[in-house]
């Protein structure tokens, strides 16, 4: 096994030992909540985005994805008819 699938290989057991949850907003590895940055929102395909994460504690990165649904119109303006 090469270097890198040694390191993955670690990784995706430490993850699997810890039993973390997939939950927004919690850094997946340590269980960090709140010390997170994110970037900007990336588009998919139409109905879902991701937000590009790390984790300021243990310094873990990955991918935050959510499934857009309508929730209201807001603002709304009309134009005035003459």
């Amino acid at each position: 096994m090469n270097n890198n699938n040694q390191q993955l290989s670690k990784i995706n057991t430490t993850m699997n030992n810890n039993n973390q949850q997939h939950e927004q907003g919690v850094c997946p590895c340590c269980g960090n909540e709140g010390n997170i940055d994110y970037g900007a929102i990336t588009s998919l395909d139409g109905d879902s985005m991701y937000f590009e994460a790390v984790c300021n504690e243990c310094e873990a990165t990955w991918e935050e994805h959510y499934t857009l649904t309508f929730d209201s119109h807001e603002q709304i303006q009309k134009t005035n008819e003459q």
